[in-house]
């Protein structure tokens, strides 16, 4: 956006910022596919939901019929809100790669028409790929992890290149640590 283009007016931005459908979307399917990997190891697959507010729970998840359209039902009995979930991280040394190569939905880059949207892009926006970060996000802290993809509503972040084991919501993000040397 150059100096002389308007931004939009985000002064009816409220503390609940991204509360759109993206994010939700792309968190989705994270355990959509998360759970398609249970079901054709024929095991369930350990993780860690952290939500807003400082929320954690570890448990695992077995099949897709876990994951509804607003909540996600662990093997623990826990029902978790979509909406809620900040970050996911898949424990027991496993990482995205070993679960079929779990990616982002390819999702547009909306319009920047809201302060929602307008508060995601930026902050995506403003992380790089192949940097070490540590990211408060819903309250908790996600430890140094190096930024791996970048997608609308979602970033996906592990030890390695080639070691992604969590998935953090743009929409989110409280604050992020400045680069580690």
């Amino acid at each position: 956006m150059s100096k002389y283009e308007k931004k939009p007016d985000i002064s009816h931005c409220h503390e609940n910022l991204c509360d759109n459908c993206d994010c939700t979307s792309q968190i989705r399917n994270v355990l959509e596919k998360i759970s398609i990997a249970a079901e054709a190891m024929n095991r369930p697959v350990s993780l860690q939901i952290n939500t807003t507010n400082g929320g954690i729970t570890t448990s695992s998840i077995s099949n897709l019929s876990q994951v509804g359209n607003g909540i996600v039902r662990l093997n623990n009995g826990y029902i978790v809100s979509l909406y809620s979930i900040t970050w996911i991280r898949v424990l027991g040394n496993t990482a995205f790669e070993s679960l079929g190569g779990i990616t982002p939905l390819p999702l547009p880059d909306p319009v920047q028409t809201n302060c929602e949207q307008v508060c995601e892009k930026e902050i995506r926006d403003s992380l790089l790929i192949g940097t070490t970060y540590n990211f408060m996000v819903g309250g908790t802290t996600t430890g140094n992890s190096r930024l791996n993809v970048k997608a609308v509503g979602i970033i996906f972040a592990g030890v390695s290149a080639t070691s992604t084991d969590t998935a953090i919501t743009t929409c989110k993000i409280e604050i992020v640590n400045p680069p580690i040397a």
